[in-house]
């Protein structure tokens, strides 16, 4: 099973930061809490009382200012589960160059990888030949992150 986890870009510093997703209710802040914050039931729900009227757990954060960070919401992608030939990990919304080894010459195709259909997929960009093949299908040996759609707009052009 991949755990789930998230990357935005901060508005603050525009590095990147990894961990959590958090949007605050009516779209009022997106955030990236780091994954090393501390949140526990709180001891209401402990000591068998809720302070809820619909029965749900009440849940405490102890959370440092440097755990939290806020985030461009059309930076955010998921980690896929998936890793490249690197060892470095796949998220929504990285382009990645798949090596198609032939007996005559090798050759390879771009892709950006998206949600799509309930799955992780890639999508090709305009050299590619090939379009929405599951990324788990596709052999870690044989991908390597070249890039994001945030960062490296001009790959999408390519």
């Amino acid at each position: 099973m991949r755990p789930i986890k998230f990357r935005g870009k901060s508005k603050e510093t525009g590095e990147w930061v990894y961990g959590n997703f958090i949007t605050l209710k009516h779209g009022t802040g997106s955030f990236i809490l780091s994954q090393d914050a501390d949140m526990y039931l709180s001891n209401n729900v402990l000591g068998g009382q809720s302070d809820s009227s619909f029965g749900i757990p009440d849940f405490s954060w102890n959370i440092e200012p440097s755990d939290i960070t806020e985030v461009d919401p059309k930076t955010v992608g998921q980690y896929t589960g998936c890793k490249d030939k690197n060892d470095q990990e796949i998220y929504e919304g990285d382009i990645i160059r798949e090596l198609i080894t032939k007996i005559s010459k090798d050759s390879y195709s771009d892709y950006k990888v998206i949600f799509e259909d309930g799955g992780f997929r890639t999508s090709c960009l305009p050299e590619s030949r090939r379009d929405g093949t599951p990324l788990g299908w596709i052999p870690p040996s044989c991908i390597e992150i070249i890039g994001n759609i945030h960062d490296n707009p001009e790959l999408l052009e390519k």
